[in-house]
């Protein structure tokens, strides 16, 4: 796991989310294409700012289209906004990128 990330997650765990987005985002600075990069901000966002992290979530679903976390988070936010159907829509696209993913399973 690249420095940034570890960095970004300790942080996290710590309840710094700022500077947990700031690793972050110096994490997907040095790799641009990494879905991943984004969906550690999307979290961070989400927990410290609500819907922040969506723009997140859907950058790494332009990365990644089948990135069953990303779908599912995306999912979770949408629902937060009582937007069901496009959550539904998230979650079965979760299922469909990986048919056992159990966060999927649980929230839909």
């Amino acid at each position: 796991m690249p420095l940034r990330t570890t960095s970004g997650h300790g942080a996290q765990e710590r309840g710094r989310a700022a500077d947990a987005e700031a690793h972050f985002r110096q994490a997907i600075g040095l790799k641009p294409k990494s879905a991943d990069a984004y969906i550690n901000l999307g979290a961070v966002l989400t927990s410290s700012a609500g819907r922040r992290g969506e723009d997140a979530f859907r950058r790494a679903l332009a990365l990644e289209p089948k990135h069953a976390v990303a779908w599912c988070n995306l999912g979770l936010i949408l629902s937060d906004q009582g937007l069901q159907e496009q959550a539904e829509d998230c979650f079965l696209a979760a299922l469909s990128a990986e048919p056992d993913y159990f966060y999927a399973r649980l929230t839909w």
